[in-house]
């Protein structure tokens, strides 16, 4: 590369700092241009990061001018002086520091830095004699360098510093190098060019992105199923007035990926003629605050992206999440971002795509009628199952080629139908695509890595150690160093080239690894830590084997347990409201009946785990302040919470976040109406018809305790009767065969009890009062004592 294309990149600003310090130096009739001529220079220099920088720092001008007027070497020369030695390394050391920091122009910040790091005497004795070191300035100088854009690849920087000092020797010979007119570093032509160079590099190249560049293009996805919105974005687009498109939608829904898709068409020419030499740019926010420290430097640089997009008819910028504009660059009574574009946006001077989600547009652009009304908002849905499908066997081929694995329909099949399930807190399609992505990753680095694989890895080791080296020789100088470490570099890369061709040739003949449904399951599984089982079983399978299971664990409520089995298979062909929970149950009955029993081993027989239920007391909640067992017993304001939880499925905590319940089972245990079960006798031998009558009874005293809404969104009010004798023994008979696994896998004991033992066991440990609970401890504690007896006799 010519030296003189780095030379372009110095700031309009560096090159009018060393021509100041140069007729400086001439005026005081000094042979070279020291250091302290370009501080003092830089300090005076208005309006420049380098002025602004000594300006913060609070350095004394005074001390410069005094230390310039006590080292005075007047020589009689007809020649403009030149840069000394240190000021043409700290020159090389501004270069240098652009350099490591990937900026793409060379400004006055990093000649500032190169003045305090060129060791030179007079410039340490200013610092000391303000307090400051060259720690000071770095400090300072540090925030704005990370804020800004990237530099070239500097390969031939010891050509570019010669080329400097030419420059430097060459003064002599411009015109008027005798008297008193300023001298240039460069001709007006070229200095317009490059300052035409750099405006265009800071304002498009540094800020934003052209999404209708063909670079951008090729790693851009497309497009499915969004030719609807599409069109409607053209269509506004191309209106007479307000024609600034908003895209209006959920997180994830793909607002983005429709701009990306008309861009596309763009690019193939598939638009309207008013649309096709249109160049669309996508706006860096972030980018373009970032290192704007100083009063109006971010308002400076949105105007002239503004003013660029003003000579530019056919510019678009697209704005993502567009409610950031307002407030943002805001300071010390500058304009905000809004306030800067409105204007242009008023006058169709700039033309301007915008999206963000319902709440914040909602929030905040409405809220700004003003900025409201230079928008046309148009609505984007979240997509239906199929039309999710559909986009994901769109871009398959590229996650494919990517992963380099081959994705069945399966797991796109997967992908769609458990994200939409299971994952609440985002959208389709961008839910389904980042499970089947991450579920495309899991399967590709399970892959054993062969030899080209390694030798490939080791390859990419030994370049980015040859490229440390090579910088690390720059840095430092040693110019000759850095060309031994391009040039194996270069042979480095040549090999990896080498290596990755066999590695493409070799796949080409191998079939590659498949992603199916159970990759995704398995992913989905660890994200939500739960069993892969229960998301790859067949739902209706399961709920046909869920009354049998129940049965095994649960005794004494066969109508009460096929009820809830009856509900859940509702719910699964839907027969129910989607915003709503799964099902909703209401347990009724005395305290011992096994209510809390039945949830618990419903939650783990359907979901695989006991800690799938979750269980709150609302005892503890009995006060307003306070926000199930015993639901009766929540406060008033609490039940309103639950009713919510019924009615929308969700509930907002205060913190704004949702969180949903459309795929929970809510079951609400109460033992309101106790008394009229035991005083009725259910479930002893009593009739049918009497049976019925004090069912009745229970629920119509059960409405009467809660609010008619409530009642009305419960699926299935279930009663719970006391046991019989026969339920007790199995109960017995259960809790003896659990006691008898602990000591067969800790002592080698085994417990047989015969029938009789078990009646007379479940006859004198059952209580009406206490029920089950009160069975299982009385159990308990005499085969306990039964145990410790037989083994203190033997």
């Amino acid at each position: 590369m010519d030296p003189q294309n780095y030379l372009d990149n110095l700031s309009t600003n560096l090159k009018n700092a060393i021509a100041k310090a140069i007729s400086l130096a001439a005026s005081r009739e000094n042979e070279h241009v020291r250091p302290l001529h370009i501080l003092l220079v830089l300090q005076e220099q208005e309006g420049t990061i380098g002025a602004e920088v000594l300006s913060k720092l609070n350095l004394d001008k005074e001390t410069i001018e005094k230390k310039l007027e006590i080292n005075k070497e007047e020589v009689e020369t007809s020649s403009l002086p030149e840069l000394s030695d240190k000021s043409k390394q700290a020159l090389e050391k501004a270069m240098l520091l652009a350099h490591e920091y990937n900026h793409n122009y060379i400004g006055t910040e990093h000649l500032l830095s190169g003045l305090v790091h060129c060791k030179d005497e007079e410039v340490d004795k200013i610092l000391q004699e303000n307090n400051l070191t060259p720690q000071d300035v770095d400090k300072q100088v540090e925030i704005i360098l990370k804020g800004t854009a990237r530099f070239p690849d500097l390969e031939n920087i010891s050509e570019t510093l010669e080329e400097i000092k030419n420059i430097s020797k060459n003064q002599a010979s411009l015109p008027g190098a005798g008297g008193h007119m300023k001298p240039q570093l460069f001709s007006q032509n070229q200095s317009k060019q490059n300052k035409t160079k750099q405006e265009k590099q800071s304002v498009l190249e540094m800020f934003t992105t052209e999404l209708t560049s063909k670079k951008i293009q090729a790693d851009i996805d497309p497009v499915i199923g969004r030719d609807t919105e599409i069109q409607r974005l053209i269509n506004v687009l191309c209106r007479r007035n307000k024609n600034n498109p908003v895209l209006v939608g959920e997180a994830g829904v793909g607002k983005t990926a429709i701009v990306e898709g008309l861009a596309k068409k763009i690019v193939e020419g598939d638009v309207p003629d008013i649309l096709r030499r249109k160049q669309l740019f996508s706006l860096d926010l972030t980018l373009l605050i970032s290192g704007t420290i100083y009063r109006g430097e971010f308002e400076s640089r949105l105007n002239k992206i503004v003013e660029k997009f003003k000579q530019q008819d056919d510019y678009i910028l697209f704005i993502d999440e567009l409610h950031n504009i307002i407030g943002t660059g805001s300071n010390q009574g500058t304009m905000d971002a809004a306030n800067i574009l409105k204007p242009a946006l008023a006058r169709g001077e700039l033309q301007c795509i915008g999206a963000t989600t319902i709440d914040e547009y909602e929030q905040y652009i409405t809220d700004d009628p003003a900025l409201e009304r230079r928008f046309q908002s148009i609505n984007v849905e979240e997509p239906s199952l199929e039309e999710t499908k559909e986009i994901l066997t769109g871009v398959k081929e590229y996650y494919d080629k990517y992963h380099e694995v081959e994705i069945t329909e399966g797991a796109i099949e997967n992908a769609t139908k458990l994200s939409n399930k299971y994952i609440h807190d985002n959208f389709l399609p961008d839910k389904a695509l980042d499970l089947m992505d991450e579920a495309a990753s899991s399967v590709r680095t399970q892959r054993e890595e062969g030899d080209l694989e390694k030798k490939k890895r080791e390859l990419k080791e030994v370049k980015k150690d040859y490229k440390r080296k090579k910088e690390a020789a720059i840095e430092q100088e040693n110019f000759d160093e850095a060309l031994k470490w391009k040039r194996a570099l270069s042979t480095t890369n040549k090999k990896l080239d080498q290596t990755e061709e066999k590695i493409i040739h070799n796949k080409k003949k191998e079939d590659p690894d498949k992603v199916t449904a159970e990759n995704v399951a398995r992913i989905l599984g660890m994200q939500l830590s739960v069993n892969t089982d229960l998301l790859l079983q067949d739902e209706w399978e399961k709920l046909n084997n869920l009354d049998s299971k129940l049965k095994e664990e649960v005794f004494g409520h066969e109508q009460v347990i096929q009820k809830i089995v009856d509900s859940l298979k509702k719910s699964y062909l839907g027969i129910h409201d989607e915003d709503s929970p799964l099902s909703s149950l209401l347990f009724a009955g005395p305290s011992g009946v096994g209510k809390t029993e039945l949830a618990k081993t419903l939650a783990e027989k359907l979901y695989y785990a006991k800690d799938a239920l979750v269980k709150v007391d609302m005892s503890e909640f009995s006060e307003a302040h306070g926000v199930s067992d015993e639901f009766h017993e929540a406060h008033p304001d609490v039940q309103k919470l639950t009713l919510q939880i019924l009615d929308e499925g969700e509930l907002t905590d205060s913190t704004g976040k949702t969180i949903s319940f459309n795929h929970a089972i809510i079951i609400l245990t109460t033992t309101v109406g106790a008394d009229l079960f035991k005083s009725q006798g259910i479930g002893f031998e009593d009739e049918k018809n009497q049976q019925q009558k004090t069912n009745e009874i229970i629920k119509d005293k059960l409405k009467d305790t809660f609010s008619k809404p409530l009642i009305g969104r419960i699926n299935e009010i279930c009663l719970m009767s006391p046991l019989e004798a026969q339920d007790t023994e199995k109960i017995v008979d259960k809790k003896i065969t659990e006691i008898s696994n602990n000591l067969q896998q800790r002592h080698n004991i085994a417990i047989e009890p015969e029938q009789e033992a078990l009646t007379s066991l479940a006859e004198e440990s059952y209580d009406r009062d206490t029920g089950v609970r009160h069975l299982e401890q009385l159990v308990e504690k005499t085969i306990q004592n039964l145990v410790i007896e037989v083994m203190t006799e033997n």
